[in-house]
């Protein structure tokens, strides 16, 4: 959160397909909608725009980058900005353990919102939240902690981002019915 990808390499297309083959998604049919910032600095990469390294000139050609690391890249202008909460000074109230996805939180002040990305200061691991609060109570997290916490280690909200998606088509479908009279 906070960062646009692609600013200095390929790690984040690596890093979601690597979370996609974890979560056992077909390999075919994968997709990447970027914002226009993260297209921008994925089609200034050698590895999208050199014809060397990308095996195509359609990135320098016409602002293409078609097929790559098992991904059909496309930009989507409307890509929404999440605002993060005003979230300060909350802590774990009480100790919680490895795969708990509800966070029982003391102290602090202002709003954690669905969508903001946390960190526990005891570990690096980036949490999205679920359900949120606007006073010290329970969060809701995903995924479950990656390992115990202590009581009152502090909770970071992460900043604003860019919703950028990596996913495999089947995960979103659209149902629609004709109306008869």
């Amino acid at each position: 959160a906070g960062t646009a990808p692609f600013g200095s390499d390929v790690t984040a297309i690596v890093n979601a397909a690597k979370a996609l083959n974890d979560g056992l998604a077909p390999v075919g049919n994968r997709k990447v909608v970027l914002d226009t910032t993260a297209w921008a600095n994925a089609t200034k990469l050698a590895a999208f725009s050199d014809v060397d390294k990308a095996g195509d000139r359609d990135a320098k050609m016409d602002g293409t980058v078609g097929h790559k690391y098992g991904f059909d890249w496309m930009f989507v202008q409307q890509v929404p900005l999440h605002t993060k909460g005003t979230g300060t000074s909350y802590v774990a109230d009480g100790a919680q353990l490895a795969g708990d996805t509800t966070i029982l939180l003391k102290t602090g002040t202002g709003t954690i919102v669905e969508g903001d990305v946390v960190t526990f200061a005891s570990h690096a691991t980036k949490y999205n939240v679920l359900v949120g609060i606007a006073a010290p109570g329970t969060i809701t997290i995903n995924p479950g902690l990656s390992q115990n916490i202590a009581d009152l280690d502090a909770l970071t909200v992460g900043a604003n981002y860019r919703a950028n998606l990596a996913f495999h088509q089947g995960a979103i479908a659209f149902a629609s019915r004709v109306h008869v009279d």
